[in-house]
């Protein structure tokens, strides 16, 4: 089953008609005349989709961004007044996003999702429905795509377009995401257009490369002669001369030339020699325009790119990947998550929590709190509350600053606290020591921990 026919079938079990009369209109629909053939895709559309395929900076760029992308679970929760989060991710409510449709994986779906936006400033999702539930997200090509305008609302349909096959598709069942277009109102721009032109010229580079490959890797040349030669004798000799010396298995064979003729070799043009130059500049152009670092491309053609390979890796997600989650998922929480629950406190996200690129900065905010907690300059509860994302603890002595010197209270040794609740943090301590270690915590601040934990201990036993 093809996708127009997965369309029409799922779009005929909700009863909606969805055929378009031979003037291309619908019946239950009043046209604007000015939009009675809808908002085209972008001229460039289906360009966009094959340079993606033959393009090999392009391909690799939209590939890193929609498979780094799709590699990030999607995370559905909850949050309380302590800002603790409740994972609801497992209810069956939001089994959709765990299996979209029956014929991709998520991480297909995504990396589809993505893939369209990067390549053409757009990406259209199917959505059907089993009566009011929602049982089906199918990504759609965006060039087959047509949007008519409302006069009361923004969108009023879509159509999908396959060969002389049209599919009207009403609005609620449609998932639009695009990226912002200065001069349209409807569709959107592909950061494809942005280096456009480097583009074509680069395919024209690898023209005059693949145009020189099949005459020997060589500059062509120019025979000639004095003599006068009829049309017969000269197709003679032109066939003579390929079967001799063109193809590659007469690569390097020395040239004889008889009846006074002559070889000239014709060397590469200015013209030739910038289109081959031209190819390393429309590189770090189509990578400059989609924000992927040269490591992600393999380009180590300057030394600094390994020395710096950490902090591209952690450029493309703080500055590509995370504005694109960001996005992604208030479009989801809007116009997605009420079809699935009517509690708008349940929020829709991308778990980034994993990511290594992004543990980095956990570790460094580790050490300047772990550095600060040894200067009394915060207490046990600050580091619960801003580096382990934990509620704060309600014993006075987690709120408490310590001294380095003996791990003492700062300010008065009168501080009453109680010792039923003292007992219980140093055994909660110890607990979380033992839970962390070998984990992804500052080896620095659980020692520190351990300090505090000593001391109560220490307490308890005189």
């Amino acid at each position: 089953m093809n996708i127009l026919s997965i369309i029409n079938t799922a779009l005929q079990a909700q009863g909606i008609d969805m055929k378009a009369n031979e003037n291309g209109q619908f019946s239950n629909i009043t046209y604007n005349p000015m939009d009675q053939y809808g908002v085209m895709p972008d001229e460039h559309s289906m360009d966009y989709q094959n340079i993606y395929q033959i393009q090999s900076t392009v391909h690799k760029c939209i590939s890193v961004i929609s498979n780094k992308f799709a590699s990030v679970p999607v995370k559905i929760y909850t949050k309380n007044d302590d800002q603790e989060e409740t994972i609801l991710t497992d209810d069956p409510a939001f089994e959709i996003f765990k299996n979209p449709n029956p014929w991709q994986t998520v991480y297909d779906f995504w990396e589809a999702v993505i893939g369209y936006l990067d390549m053409t400033g757009e990406s259209f999702v199917l959505k059907i429905f089993e009566g009011s539930k929602l049982v089906c997200l199918i990504p759609l090509r965006p060039d087959k795509m047509k949007i008519f305008p409302s006069a009361t609302k923004q969108i009023d349909h879509y159509e999908f377009t396959n060969g002389s096959k049209r599919i009207k598709i009403p609005a609620e069942n449609i998932l639009y995401l695009r990226y912002f277009h200065p001069t349209s109102d409807y569709r959107g721009l592909s950061p494809m257009r942005a280096s456009f032109g480097d583009i074509k010229l680069d395919l024209k580079a690898m023209a005059v490369n693949d145009s020189t490959l099949k005459n020997n890797s060589r500059p062509s040349g120019v025979v000639s002669t004095d003599q006068g030669l009829g049309d017969h004798q000269w197709a003679r000799y032109q066939g003579e001369f390929a079967k001799k010396y063109v193809g590659a298995l007469n690569a390097g064979k020395v040239i004889f030339l008889d009846h006074g003729m002559k070889w000239d070799r014709v060397g590469f043009s200015a013209e030739d020699m910038q289109y081959i130059e031209q190819r390393k500049w429309t590189k770090d152009t189509v990578r400059e325009v989609y924000g992927v670092p040269p490591i992600y491309l393999m380009d180590f053609s300057d030394a600094s790119v390994l020395a710096n390979a950490d902090v591209q890796a952690k450029l493309l997600w703080t500055e590509t990947l995370l504005p694109k989650i960001v996005k992604i998922s208030a479009i989801m929480q809007k116009f997605m998550m009420p079809l699935l629950t009517p509690n708008e406190k349940i929020l829709f996200g991308f778990d980034v929590s994993e990511i290594v690129e992004l543990q980095q900065d956990r570790n460094e905010l580790m050490k300047r709190y772990n550095t600060a907690f040894k200067d009394g300059g915060v207490s046990p509860n600050d580091i619960r509350e801003f580096v382990l994302k934990l509620p704060r603890d309600d014993n006075p002595a987690m709120d408490l600053m310590y001294l380095p010197a003996n791990v003492m209270p700062i300010g008065t040794t009168e501080v009453v606290v109680d010792d039923e609740k003292h007992i219980q943090l140093g055994k909660s301590i110890k607990e979380y020591i033992a839970s962390h270690q070998g984990n992804n915590v500052s080896a620095d601040l659980v020692a520190t921990l351990g300090v505090v934990s000593k001391l109560m201990n220490d307490a308890d036993d005189s």
